[in-house]
């Protein structure tokens, strides 16, 4: 009998963790629609209908440009899902089992490289799109494959994530008028990478990045190699690698490829690429200096995200009033909000800052700024589960003068 409710329980529990997930996969109260074109097939939710349409139109009008340079028609129409479940700016692609883009119908904040654009779905689709162009590219054994045993292979799909996410970042920027590669914010990641003698060897983004700036570091030094390689070599060139990849049975022989379609292989072209870069930045640079420079004084020394700073007025926090509060994330202490000591002289000028004398103020789930009401309570803003499927960036607000989280950290 024991045995039995055990056995029962389990069942019951098991249920209500797949229910849970399955109302976590997708809310059922949602109701789909399908707009159908020659190549796409865009299936979207109420409420997203003028952005389907958009994204419909866009759609066929992408691929006309981007056949050619990629050298590939597809022989499937390309699933296109639109969904508003998060506040982030994204999407995704794969072209197995079946052609099909992801894409969020959030745009981008203004500070980031993403918003560099002028029409958001048109550089969204145009990037993805890309991806689905270059790992349809099926031929030889790999589609003799997939003809017996359903689209299993797509060898172009097992590159390195640098090469196929420099292509298509390459392309939203080469056949739109916005793109990563014309944001300032962009080239200067990579320009400070180059001035600073911090590039990374070829090895280091071909495998899981260990260094700043993280995932990115795929798209940063994948788009400018990507472009330099096509602007030395020709879009055939790229074409001619796509192919010969798309065709082999046994993956990653990526230098044999490109030695294929270029007599040189990545490992042989990469210094000639950072040599070109450094002379470009190198002009930059002079140029800049030549005008003169206006440097301020750093004040935080860990990297990665340190941004949104506020003054601390004088009803928030005792003992905290004049002093800074940002967000921090630098991937070893608590993501929050953290103040920041500040030290000035009698007539009140900031002399000095007390990085190492940090406290952590409001723990946060994700990135984001706070600010201050009149009366010192701090309103932030975090990323909020709803309904166990939606991932919005709601504000908080703490009671007045209450320290939500505070800790000395080393």
């Amino acid at each position: 009998m024991r045995r039995f409710a055990f056995f029962f329980l389990s069942a019951i529990l098991s249920a209500l963790a797949w229910a849970a997930s399955a109302r976590a996969a997708n809310d059922p109260a949602l109701v789909w629609h399908t707009i159908e074109t020659p190549h796409f097939r865009i299936t979207y939710y109420s409420g997203e209908a003028e952005v389907a349409q958009h994204v419909a139109d866009l759609g066929e009008e992408i691929n006309a440009r981007l056949e050619p340079v990629l050298g590939w028609k597809s022989t499937e129409r390309t699933e296109i899902v639109l969904t508003d479940q998060t506040d982030g700016a994204n999407g995704s692609a794969t072209a197995v089992p079946y052609n099909a883009i992801t894409l969020y119908v959030t745009a981008p904040s203004d500070l980031s490289p993403l918003g560099d654009v002028d029409d958001w779905y048109q550089e969204l689709v145009t990037h993805e799109y890309t991806h689905i162009l270059h790992t349809d590219h099926i031929g030889g054994l790999p589609a003799v494959i997939n003809a017996v045993f359903g689209k299993t292979y797509a060898p172009n799909q097992a590159q390195a994530k640098w090469i196929l996410e420099g292509l298509a970042v390459f392309m939203e920027s080469e056949h739109t008028s916005g793109g990563r590669l014309r944001s300032s914010q962009w080239n200067m990641w990579m320009r400070a990478d180059v001035l600073e003698g911090h590039v990374a060897p070829l090895d280091v983004f071909s495998n899981t990045p260990r260094r700043w700036p993280g995932g990115n570091i795929y798209y940063v030094y994948g788009s400018f190699f990507m472009q330099w390689v096509i602007e030395t070599y020709g879009e055939g060139a790229l074409r001619r690698m796509i192919d010969e990849y798309g065709t082999t049975l046994v993956p990653y022989g990526i230098n044999r490829a490109v030695k294929r379609a270029t007599g040189r292989t990545f490992e042989d072209m990469y210094p000639s690429f950072v040599d070109t870069l450094r002379r470009e930045f190198a002009v930059q640079a002079d140029a800049i200096r030549a005008r003169g420079l206006r440097e301020g004084k750093r004040v935080t020394f860990a990297g990665y995200t340190a941004e949104h700073p506020r003054w601390i007025p004088k009803k928030a926090w005792a003992g905290h009033a004049g002093d800074l509060l940002y967000f921090r994330d630098d991937g070893e202490d608590r993501t929050g909000y953290y103040a920041l000591p500040v030290v000035r002289d009698g007539a009140g000028q900031v002399v000095d800052v007390k990085d190492k004398e940090r406290k952590l103020m409001i723990l946060a789930t994700s990135d984001g700024s706070a600010s201050f009401t009149p009366e010192g309570a701090v309103v932030f803003s975090q990323a909020e589960v709803t309904d166990n499927l939606f991932d919005f960036n709601d504000l908080t607000a703490t009671n007045h003068g209450y320290r939500f989280y505070r800790a000395a950290t080393p």
